[in-house]
């Protein structure tokens, strides 16, 4: 009976030690990710100081382009270069307005305590958009404002044929077999950087007279894409792992591959797989345009096909989907200039069923498109932007306090590709009293309002302008307590 009782006892202790020790762990771990939690805080703390206390201020953007030659095997006409416009600058974006924002501060003076805080508003959506006030239209998948567009889509008939002909019309004097291109029955070598890559696919672009051969290769279990023209004779390289532009891919994701459209001096070249990877040629020019294609258009992945409509600085350009059961349509424009400077998604006018399309004139296409089963065709016409008034986009207050007054508002970087004639660029309190000024540095210190507003007016032009408006990348402001 007492060992019983002795055994029982320790039993006890041995269950009473197990539970401290449990305790013991879970109280470790919560101190553990409580002092993680407290050292991210002050390194982001000491970044956003270093940013807002270094760096130099960008307002209106106009970065330069890197330009570069083709190699002089390329055989590409390079006589028409021109000088590089605004273009567009992917960033990453701070997250729009937020009562618990890690990098409000404050500071102590004699006399008050000023409070400093950044916001941003990026168009990730509408919710930071006075909706009553804005004429801009935005395109929540390339996010980003532009004046309305104008097209038509019609029905001109119904097909017997799959997809109307169109997959049956496509050039097929390239092709691969085994891992090797051959033209027209003809073996064509692969260049030697090639050799020892695991080659995932090819793809044949027709452009003018020539072809962009696009190859996307998997290395480290990421995606890489290369680019050659090819003369029907020999591979000539654009982009590989050696070139200034590259193609290789962050997110270990599979079954992208590479396009083209243009001309054989003016092209797009396309990676299109879970992301987006472009880059526009221009007679000697390149310019980068993967912002254009984040992951909200690219939306999980689809083979493009690149139509360009109309030339030199006056083309448009459009991407859709050789991918039938994910139809796209993109279009880009260049507003006159060497560059692309804005885009947008037109996918919606395609939802349901399957679609593929095809250039038909300037700007015009042909869109085959199969519902439940029957094959029409449609004809999209693109005509350019409403341009019989002007625009406005607005916000709503974008202040996280609501008890102390804004005392100044910076515009530290945004992107708009316009002519800076075009468009005007104004903060206001109030909502009455709106100041507009070159360096984008605003002071409300005789105003005791705690809100503050962004206005952008925009003139309009002819039919095929449009600015791109493509976000407030990074607001800071300031604010001091009310007097009471």
């Amino acid at each position: 009976m007492v060992r019983r009782k002795i055994k029982l006892i320790k039993n006890i202790d041995i269950k009473i030690n197990l539970f401290i020790l449990v305790i013991f762990i879970i109280l470790s771990l919560v101190v553990i990710f409580f002092m993680t939690n407290l050292i991210a805080i002050i390194e982001l703390r000491k970044q956003v100081s270093s940013i807002l206390g270094n760096s130099s201020v960008t307002y209106n953007l106009k970065p330069s382009v890197a330009t570069s030659t083709l190699p002089a095997t390329a055989n590409v006409d390079t006589s028409i270069a021109e000088s590089a416009p605004q273009v567009p600058v992917s960033y990453d974006s701070l997250a729009a307005s937020s009562t618990n924002n890690p990098y409000n501060t404050a500071t102590n003076n004699a006399t008050t305590q000023t409070y400093s805080n950044v916001t941003a508003e990026p168009f990730f959506g509408s919710y930071l958009v006075d909706s009553a006030k804005t004429t801009m239209r935005l395109d929540e998948l390339v996010t980003a404002m532009t004046f309305k567009p104008v097209y038509s889509f019609k029905k001109d008939k119904n097909c017997t044929d799959s997809f109307c002909g169109l997959l049956a019309s496509r050039d097929a004097s390239l092709s691969e077999a085994n891992g090797q291109i051959f033209y027209k029955n003809i073996k064509i070598n692969l260049p030697s950087e090639l050799q020892d890559k695991k080659i995932v696919n090819f793809t044949f672009s027709l452009l003018s007279t020539k072809w962009i051969v696009g190859i996307v290769t998997n290395e480290n279990n990421q995606e890489v894409g290369y680019a050659y023209l090819f003369d029907g004779q020999n591979l000539k390289p654009l982009i590989t792992s050696d070139t200034l532009h590259q193609i290789k891919t962050q997110y270990q994701y599979t079954g992208g591959s590479v396009s083209a459209g243009g001309s054989d001096s003016q092209f797009i070249i396309l990676y299109s797989g879970y992301e987006g990877i472009g880059y526009l040629y221009n007679n000697g020019s390149w310019q980068d345009l993967s912002s254009y294609f984040g992951l909200r258009v690219t939306r999980g992945g689809f083979k493009a096909k690149i139509i360009r409509g109309g030339a030199g600085n006056s083309a448009n350009w459009y991407v859709c989907s050789d991918t039938t059961d994910k139809p796209k349509l993109i279009k880009l424009w260049q507003n006159n200039t060497s560059n692309i400077q804005g885009s947008i998604d037109l996918s919606t006018i395609l939802d349901g069923g399957t679609a593929i399309c095809a250039s038909k004139g300037s700007r015009e296409l042909s869109i085959t498109r199969n519902i439940t089963g029957e094959n029409s065709l449609y004809t999209f016409i693109d005509k350019g932007f409403d341009n019989s008034h002007t625009y406005k986009y607005q916000s709503v207050n974008l202040s996280d306090y609501t008890d102390k007054k804004i005392t100044s508002v910076q515009l530290r970087s945004y992107t708009i590709n316009a002519p800076t004639n075009l468009y005007t660029l104004s903060i206001s309190t109030d909502l009455v009293n709106w100041q507009s000024n070159s360096n984008c540095d605003f002071n409300f210190k005789n105003l005791p309002l705690a809100t503050f507003y962004v206005k952008v007016d925009f003139k309009n032009r002819e039919a095929d302008y449009s600015p791109w408006f493509g976000g407030l990348e990074l607001i800071s402001y300031t604010a001091q307590d009310m007097k009471k």
